[in-house]
Formats: C-alpha cells, structure tokens, sequence
C-alpha cells in the first residue's frame, strides 16, 4: 500500500525566476547559451505533487523532491542551469538554459529530433524523482511521470520574458 505525502504551504503566486547556476558555470566564449521551455507531466495527470486550496497551492512531501530534484538535476550537469521551476498538482514547468559547444557536435538527436543534452537532463531528472517517490510510497516501480515530454526553443529575450510572465500568472481555476 502506498503511503499519503505530507503537505507543505506554498502561494500560487512565485517570485521572479533566477536562473540556478551549477557550480563553477560560466558560458564559454566558445559556446552558444539556448533556451526551452520544460513542461512534465505526472502519469494519468495525477496531482501528486500537492493541492489547491483557499486559492494557494500546498506542495506535499513529493512536490518538495521534484523542486530537490530540479536543483540537483542542474548542479550535476555543468552544460545547462535552470530558473526556479513551476510546480502544479499535476505537472512542472520551468526554463532551462543549455550551453552547446561552438561546433554543435551531435546537438539534435537523429531520431526524436530533440537535443540530445536536453533529453539526458529530463530523463535523469525524471529517474531520479520516480525513484525518491517510489521510495518514500513504498511502491518501487510504480509509474510517476507521462513517457514523454513538450520542450519549446525560446528563440530571444522577448520570448523568454513572456514565457516568465506566463509561468509566474496562476492557472484559472
């Protein structure tokens, strides 16, 4: 039997978002910083992560290892840094800054078409939250996330900022 989260306060309403540096990141003169928008979803849509009540979104013991996670996810892996993430019951949205050398190298894989780098953050990100869940549930294996993922390029600052502003607007109810 699966174990209930533990429920924390949070306020739909977010402060700007930062970027998260991994340590010891700076962009190389000899590569290029690209932007995407990161948008997961939990399989079936359920609202693991937490609850909206009295018009604020309480984040649980699992909404709590998703947002760990997103940080740690990035300290790992010094090609990308990642803004504070948007956690819903259901979903985690939240834009990722990729560096990809000068060369490009085998930026896009040839068959999903997505950036390989980006992919390999999303997939370890996302093993590594199923695995602390399924732990503190007590249900190894159990599914947590949809299989795939929607990614955008943000293509310049204006979009970049209109997507900020899009993330921080609660969601209707």
């Amino acid at each position: 039997m699966c174990i209930e989260p533990i429920s924390f306060f949070i306020p739909l309403k977010y402060p700007v978002s930062e970027l998260v540096p991994s340590p010891g990141s700076t962009i190389s003169a000899l590569a290029e910083a690209k932007f995407y928008l990161i948008k997961l979803a939990t399989h079936d849509s359920q609202s693991l992560f937490g609850e909206i009540r009295e018009g604020y979104f309480h984040l649980n013991s699992l909404g709590q290892i998703a947002a760990d996670e997103w940080t740690r996810s990035t300290q790992a892996n010094p090609s990308i840094d990642a803004e504070q993430p948007i956690i819903q019951p259901g979903a985690l949205q939240g834009i990722v800054r990729m560096r990809i050398p000068q060369n490009g190298g085998d930026y896009v894989a040839a068959t999903s078409g997505k950036p390989r780098l980006l992919s390999s953050f999303v997939a370890g990100y996302k093993a590594a939250v199923a695995k602390r869940i399924n732990l503190l549930r007590n249900c190894p294996g159990q599914p947590v996330w949809q299989r795939s993922y929607y990614e955008r390029l943000l293509t310049d600052e204006m979009s970049r900022q209109r997507t900020r502003q899009m993330l921080r607007q609660p969601a209707a109810s």
